[in-house]
């Protein structure tokens, strides 16, 4: 039988800017998977968020961004952001696993004009060691602690066509070498799996005197066989679950920048299907309740698909 192993995880910034979202903080905990096999992923996420005009208020588009807030206009304001990420994950050992993620993102903002960013982001890389309880009765526990760094692969210089440095919300990079922490506890039992993950980010100020705000996120979730054909390895996964994202604020040569910094409680609803060692999965982050600076671009739903291949 192919074990399902949920592994939610990542998301942070103590002080980071008001740049595009790091891909970590969006994804990992999104489809929490865990086999004791190396993997190799490639996957995209999916941001979407605006105001309306000269009012400012929130428009319940298809989703939305989770850094920066924004003052109303009179022309109106809608931003995307899209991430593209490719994710390796190699164990050196059954207890000791290194992780590392390079993302691909592109940042568009329409207001009185169109701005768009593209560049390759901030890599991450972690080193996990995983402690294993296996129980009597098809009953597994796993808690696996992460520790690592995000280094500033990304350009935080990029410039719009008049030559003017674009603000830090539309950046791709930080700029900064930041320190990551993880801890996932994992409860299996039949085709049941219970799991809980905590991801900090701690960001550091970059080489300009700035500091993106650091951040927090915690998820509990539960996932069952939907179905199964052991003969054939296939497999439909169904999960849902909480997820809280906690996002500091942003310091600009120490002092707080306006319109930054957040909280928002997310549902989530996720598919899966697994065929031998490909894996496959759909989620939808939809925000049931959110803490944002005034003026702000409500929370919107995200959407983030991928696949992903395991070998021994």
């Amino acid at each position: 039988m192919i074990r399902i192993f949920l592994l939610l995880l990542f998301l942070t910034g103590l002080p980071i800017a008001g740049f595009s979202c790091d891909f970590c903080n969006n994804l990992n905990g999104v489809n929490p998977h865990y086999t004791g096999k190396n993997l190799i992923a490639l996957n995209w996420l999916v941001q979407h968020s605006e105001l309306d005009a000269v009012a400012g208020s929130p428009s319940t588009g298809f989703s939305k961004i989770a850094h920066g807030g924004h003052g109303t206009t009179a022309t109106g304001y809608q931003e995307s952001r899209q991430t593209l990420d490719l994710t390796i994950l190699w164990h050196l050992s059954p207890s000791w696993m290194v992780q590392a993620n390079l993302p691909w993102q592109a940042n568009r903002l329409d207001s009185d004009g169109i701005t768009t960013s593209r560049w390759v982001g901030d890599m991450g890389i972690m080193t996990k060691y995983v402690i294993s309880n296996p129980a009597s009765g098809g009953w597994y526990r796993y808690l696996i602690v992460g520790g690592g760094l995000e280094l500033p692969t990304g350009n935080n210089h990029l410039k719009d066509g008049s030559g003017q440095r674009l603000p830090m919300d539309l950046q791709i990079g930080s700029g900064s070498t930041d320190l990551l922490a993880s801890l996932l506890w994992i409860d299996q039992w039949d085709t049941w799996t219970v799991a809980s993950d905590w991801y900090l980010k701690y960001s550091t100020k970059n080489r300009d005197d700035y500091q993106v705000g650091s951040s927090l996120t915690t998820a509990a979730s539960v996932a069952h066989d939907l179905w199964r054909n052991n003969s054939l390895s296939l497999a439909a996964v169904g999960m849902t679950g909480l997820r809280f994202e906690k996002a500091g604020a942003d310091a600009d040569s120490g002092s707080r920048v306006k319109g930054t910094g957040s909280s928002t409680l997310f549902l989530q609803a996720t598919m899966k299907i697994y065929y031998q060692s490909l894996r496959w999965y759909a989620t939808a982050l939809v925000p049931t309740w959110t803490s944002r600076p005034s003026g702000s671009p409500a929370e919107h739903t995200r959407l983030a698909t991928g696949i992903s291949w395991e070998w021994e």
